[in-house]
């Protein structure tokens, strides 16, 4: 039988020599042997270069690990600068090859993206030893809590304690509070928890360099209490009191051949008199996977910002031309309008004359209507429920630019938010197909049997009371 303190300590010495690659605070978080680690704090510490020496001292003969982060490239673009170091001053003689790593021991790195729950389903096809998660503050909170719980755990449980050295989860704070991965890092998901910062590489001059942050940044109005600062250099959870309107977009624009051909789509229209006309199109997909695990259905919505167009100066017959070309190219099952102002005119001229099948936009005089939507887009935004996408380059410069007003109401009106306006018009459409549905257990299981029981008498009663 496999000893598996011989095998640790088998390790243990051919990968000594690494440990003098990294700094204090990296050795520490290296040598803890909890089988689940979630290591979080600000840039420059020296995240990478320890992920890279985790990554050749877990290497098994034989052993597929796994390296994950949002994309097989990001994955690459983390990862292989660190290694060739590793190969340049250690003489580790790592190979990289396209998307896997193979180290000298015959043991293998497996780059995965993780963007979706058929991507994090595909880690139940490998038995690794060791698994990182990088840049998990950027993960869908539902999809990183199934990746790692059920997906991740059950494939880790070969090597356990076998020499597998378990799950490593690494990441910067986000803008988003009380989420799977900021329980994490308060240390209430089982992980062993490590922080550090800037001040832990003793490579840097940490206080200079955050100085120099805040004075090249003074022109913003940043200081030590700014979020952004408090977030990137600092280490610290939290929200964006002072940003734009929809500062919670964390400016990720995904290539236009990502985005998914089908879903529930709608298309939406600001009509502009003087100013611009703005066309948006949304796409809702949602993602089903059963938890064996947790024993459950695992249903995550996406909406996808796909196409955005503004002109102005157009008449009415170039309004519906151009609303008629993007039915044509989109197929959108609704098609909404501003009511507002003269839109209202525009929206029945459309349909009586052009025949575009073009409804009023839901609108709410409700003082705070406006701004509500506002927040629920940005929230839809941070935490990635919507992705945007090359094609929506009008919508992104005016998400870029566009301030409050001074009643914190509703956009600037000396800035151009068409296609922002735009936007919000989509979301009742969209979210009135978000819906939750609870699956049945898996045939075979005690869950099953018990429900089938529970059937089997309520029928059995229903049929004696007809009886009686």
């Amino acid at each position: 039988m496999l000893d598996p303190n011989r095998v640790l300590r088998a390790k243990a010495s051919a990968s000594r020599s690494l440990l003098s690659a990294l700094t204090p605070k990296q050795l520490k978080i290296e040598l803890d042997p909890w089988h689940l680690r979630c290591i979080y704090g600000p840039r420059q510490w020296g995240k990478t270069t320890w992920s890279a020496v985790a990554h050749e001292r877990a290497s098994l003969p034989g052993v597929t690990n796994l390296a994950l982060a949002s994309s097989v490239h990001k994955a690459q673009d983390l990862l292989w600068p660190a290694f060739e170091r590793l190969n340049r001053e250690h003489g580790t003689a790592i190979k990289l090859r396209q998307g896997k790593a193979l180290f000298a021991n015959g043991g293998e790195l497996k780059l995965l993206g993780l963007s979706t729950l058929a991507e994090a389903e595909k880690i139940r096809g490998y038995t690794p030893g060791f698994v990182s998660l990088e840049e998990a503050g950027t993960v869908r909170d539902e999809l990183l809590e199934f990746a790692l719980s059920s997906c991740a755990r059950p494939a880790l449980m070969r090597h356990f304690r076998r020499g597998g050295r378990g799950t490593a989860v690494l990441g910067t704070p986000s803008r988003n509070m009380g989420t799977y991965w900021h329980r994490m890092c308060l240390g209430e998901t089982g992980a062993s928890v490590h922080f550090a910062t800037i001040h832990d590489n003793p490579y840097i001059d940490g206080e200079a360099n955050l100085r120099q942050v805040l004075i090249d940044n003074a022109r913003l109005g940043w200081t030590e209490s700014t979020p952004e600062y408090r977030r990137e250099y600092k280490g610290e959870f939290c929200s964006d009191e002072d940003s734009l309107p929809l500062g919670r977009w964390n400016g990720e624009v995904l290539p236009q051949r990502l985005a998914p051909e089908e879903g529930w789509t709608v298309l939406t229209l600001d009509f502009g008199q003087v100013h611009s006309n703005a066309w948006m199109v949304h796409r809702l997909t949602t993602e089903h996977a059963y938890d064996v695990v947790r024993k459950r259905q695992v249903s995550m919505h996406k909406i996808h910002l796909i196409h955005a167009y503004k002109e102005n100066k157009m008449t009415t017959e170039g309004v519906a031309a151009r609303t008629h070309a993007l039915r044509e190219q989109f197929h959108p099952n609704v098609i909404r309008g501003d009511s507002g102002g003269g839109g209202a005119q525009s929206i029945a001229d459309m349909q009586r004359l052009y025949n575009v099948p073009i409804q009023a936009a839901h609108k709410s005089s409700k003082k705070g209507a406006k701004r509500d939507k506002i927040w629920f887009y940005d929230s839809l935004l941070g935490n990635q429920t919507i992705q945007v996408y090359e094609q929506a380059a009008p919508w992104q410069k005016e998400a870029r630019t566009c301030p409050w007003d001074d009643e914190r109401e509703d956009f600037h009106p000396r800035y151009d938010h068409h296609a922002l306006d735009a936007g919000l018009y989509a979301l009742e459409d969209l979210t009135a197909h978000m819906t939750e549905e609870d699956s049945e257990p898996m045939p075979g299981t005690a869950e099953y049997e018990k429900l089938s029981s529970d059937r089997r008498w309520a029928e059995r009663l229903e049929y004696l009371q007809g009886e009686s």
